[in-house]
């Protein structure tokens, strides 16, 4: 009676003259209730699915909210930007005399400012440690609108040399390395060995995005440096002016390069100025795969939306006479739409809230899935913006998901409330919700696809030969003070004191220095004269990256030799300057011809005249940039024959180990080892080379995870929707199916007609799926690696999968009908 009395109420409910007011949607959201509360199968199903597919979708929201929404910490970050020298398509630094000339001729930007990072030791407190620097010219602060919390920032006689010893702290390291100490202005700060003074602590949450430095000193030119166009080392930054927009900097920028090359044609001529807004820049293409795994998290939304209906389908079928006798007593299809509107938004607004939960449980594993190049602007967290966005889409979800079912079964009711019998009713068809399982399985097919492919891609990248072994190794850096390390005999002196050092430490296998760690560092390209050539070298000139190693690192590293030999220990300051190069070098240089014994030089000495050195050996190239990158031009030089070098790479070295499963090296282990020599040497970067190799394909990694979990996502639910529609379609056939076994068929014969039926939304969702992900998979192509977006491998596996999930999950409820009592199904109720 009190079920009787509920629809009676409900159907005695009229549209006021003012509309659906406040009464209408309590008493709505009331019903609603009791009505899940009777139905705590349906009510958990619709949950858990919205759960799921909220939940994703607002963890990813949160990563493009961290960084691609959110503001960076300087005023008004649309009008800063970025400009780069380029060549040839590949943007780069900028020399100290060109950032001058582009200063003082440019009259689109309110100021330009340059940057230079580097990290140094700080060795007043009672550990040393590494900390990241940035050298700026004087406004820096000012031109990115930030001021200082405590103190201020550079004046400009500070971008003079010797006025630039001062400094300003960032706000983490002043509260933790200096305890938040309030009188910290004015005292001193040691960074390599020469002391500075503090001037100002900068706010909480600052950060120059994808600099982010810990303390941050003036750049001053000297003369050398002024005099240098082809020494490229220089972050430029600039603020538009009011009035002036993009184009018109870029226009005015490019007449400054053209007239530079004509003036400087030896370092200029053929590079250009590229101006680029900071935002754009720093994200350099993360934004394309973030929203692109957006859009696939979209689809696992869409999905669980479909899901919901089919299952809502299901309930109503069921509720047909419900609705028929409400609208019988006077409600009209409008309220009947509202009313199942409300109970799927209360269903959306639950799972929403669950969902939340899950993208905040997700925070942590997630960030060890973000890129490093991504975590250098922003921090993942749950704000104001991510709440929003959760209830909106919760609301939404709601929405769709009810919208279909709710005008399906009110047209339904209103045609069966003028039947006779009405109370006598059968449900109808299940056509509409066959439909949505195809819809689920075509949209499943697009995940899995796109998942697929990522996977490939990813797999193809971990299979690419890097050209060296870094299994089984350990990597670390030091920086070696320039006030302590003065001559390049000292900075030998300590790089053998480290090498013999462990060298003679248990489980210590081999040991190995190098200024570019492979995979971790850059390069610092210079350019050549060959071959004895006295012409003064320019930009037109052959050019290599130079690294400086220690004997033993090719073989360490199981870089193979593939012609003369690789530096030793005899290759000191005593013996003739030689020189490695790799194969890439090899061929371009001296295409066809003999490269040992040739000579090269990429530096002078003190008169002016080239340093030649021969080539003694060839070894094999090295991916340097990671598995998507190429080989290029690399020139090996021994550190025992290291003069000007040392100046050139700010003495930070890294250092590969390999153990032999003595005992184990760790971190506290090897600083003890490195503070016995000196005590100011602090060791940072402490870990497994595979934790490197595994950084280079980070975004990938990240990319195919999050395809792969949507994808798994989308499967469960395409499986939950196909158990539905098939159970529910045994359910309407339990009469078809009890007069086919009584007029003789068999079980075997009614499980493979069930088990067919669901073969077929398969095939049908499979080959909507397949178009789908086609034409789709145009936007994803230049984010893969090795495979190509129609890959049919691919598309044939997932094709087999998505055939075999909808055969498991049709199982159960034909095993069902296969069991049907003919009796009991012809039985008149």
């Amino acid at each position: 009676m009190g079920r009787i009395r509920q629809m009676v109420e409900m159907g005695k409910m009229r549209l006021g003259s003012g509309g659906i007011g406040p009464a209408f949607w309590a008493s709505n959201i009331s019903f609603a209730l009791r009505t899940l509360r009777t139905r705590p199968g349906y009510s958990g199903s619709a949950i858990l699915t919205f759960a799921l597919g909220i939940g994703a979708n607002v963890a990813i929201f949160t990563v493009i909210n961290a960084y691609i929404l959110r503001p960076f910490p300087i005023a008004d970050p649309d009008r800063v930007v970025w400009l780069s020298d380029y060549k040839e398509g590949r943007t780069g630094t900028v020399s100290a005399p060109d950032f001058v000339d582009w200063r003082e001729q440019s009259r689109s930007f309110e100021g330009l400012v340059a940057l230079q990072p580097f990290p140094v030791t700080l060795t007043q407190l009672a550990q040393p440690m590494r900390v990241s620097r940035a050298r700026v010219t004087p406004g820096f602060f000012d031109l990115i609108g930030v001021r200082p919390m405590m103190g201020r920032s550079f004046v400009e006689e500070e971008g003079l040399e010797g006025n630039d010893r001062v400094a300003v702290l960032s706000y983490d390291l002043w509260s933790g390395a200096y305890g938040a100490d309030p009188d910290v202005v004015g005292k001193s700060v040691v960074l390599d060995g020469l002391p500075s003074t503090i001037v100002g602590v900068l706010p909480a949450g600052f950060f120059m995005p994808a600099f982010t430095s810990q303390v941050w000193v003036p750049l001053a030119f000297d003369q050398e440096t002024l005099d240098s166009r082809g020494r490229h080392n220089l972050r430029v930054f600039g603020r538009l002016a009011s009035g002036v927009s993009l184009d018109a900097a870029r226009a005015e920028m490019d007449v400054i390069a053209e007239g530079l090359a004509r003036a400087y044609p030896e370092s200029n001529e053929g590079w250009g100025i590229q101006v680029q807004e900071l935002r754009e820049q720093v994200l350099s293409g993360s934004a394309g795969s973030l929203w692109m795994l957006f859009g696939g998290v979209g689809l696992v939304l869409l999905i669980a939306c479909v899901n919901v209906a089919g299952l809502t389908v299901a309930r109503g079928a069921g509720r047909k006479q419900e609705l028929a006798v409400r609208v019988a007593l006077g409600a009209s299809r409008g309220q009947l739409v509202g009313q199942l509107l409300t109970e799927n938004l209360l269903l959306a607004l639950v799972g929403g809230a669950m969902g939340l939960g899950v993208a905040y449980l997700g925070l942590e594993p997630m960030k060890a899935l973000v890129p490093s190049s991504l975590t250098e602007i922003g921090v993942l967290s749950i704000d104001g913006r991510v709440l929003a966005f959760a209830l909106l889409t919760s609301t939404v979800t709601g929405l769709v998901s009810g919208a279909i079912p709710g005008f399906r079964l009110s047209g339904s009711a209103l045609s069966e409330s003028r039947i006779a019998g009405v109370l006598r009713t059968r449900p109808g068809g299940s056509r509409a919700q066959k439909g949505l399982v195809v819809a689920e399985f075509a949209l499943a097919m697009i995940l899995l696809v796109g998942a697929g492919l990522f996977v490939r891609s990813l797999s193809n990248l971990y299979a690419v030969d890097l050209g060296f072994e870094p299994g089984g190794t350990t990597a670390f850096g030091l920086t070696y003070p320039a006030e302590e390390y003065r001559a390049s005999a000292e900075m030998v002196a300590g790089l053998d004191a480290v090498l013999a050092r462990f060298t003679a430490t248990d489980g210590v296998e081999a040991i190995a220095a190098t200024s570019h760690l492979p995979l971790a560092e850059g390069r610092l390209a210079s350019s050549l004269r060959l071959d004895g050539d006295k012409k003064k070298m320019s930009t037109n000139s052959p050019s290599a990256a130079i690294k400086v190693v220690s004997p033993g690192y090719f073989e360490l590293l199981g870089i193979p030799l593939i012609e003369g030999r690789f530096l030793n220990g005899d290759d000191d300051s005593t013996s003739e300057p030689v020189v490695v190069i790799n194969e890439a070098a090899a061929r371009q240089y001296w295409p066809g011809e003999r490269p040992v014994g040739r000579l090269l030089s990429f530096a002078e000495d003190a008169s002016g005249a080239p340093i030649e050195r021969r080539v003694v050996g060839v070894v094999g190239d090295i991916l340097w940039a990671g598995p998507q990158g190429e080989a290029t031009e690399e020139v090996y030089q021994s550190h025992l024959q290291t003069t000007e070098v040392w100046r050139w790479f700010g003495r930070a070295m890294s250092f590969v180990v390999r153990t032999n499963g003595g005992q184990p090296l760790n971190v506290s282990r090897a600083q003890a080892m490195v503070s016995e020599i000196d005590p100011n040497l602090p060791v940072v970067a402490f870990r497994p080379y595979d934790e490197i190799v595994d950084a280079n394909v980070a975004a990938p990694r990240f990319q195919g995870a999050l395809l792969g979990l949507f994808a798994a996502l989308a499967l469960i639910l395409a499986a939950v929707g196909t158990y539905s529609v098939m159970a529910f379609s045994v359910r309407q056939r339990t009469r078809e199916i009890g007069v086919r076994v009584a007029v003789g068929a068999g079980r075997g014969e009614v499980l493979a007609s069930v088990l067919m039926d669901g073969a077929k939304l398969a095939l049908a969702g499979v080959a909507v799926g397949a178009l789908g992900a086609l034409l789709l998979s145009r936007l994803i192509s230049s984010l893969l690696w090795g495979v190509g977006g129609s890959d049919p491998l691919t598309y044939a596996v997932v094709a087999v999968v998505l055939s075999a999930v909808t055969l498991l999950a049709s199982y159960v409820p034909a095993r069902r009908a296969s069991r049907v009592d003919p009796v009991v199904a012809l039985r008149d109720d």
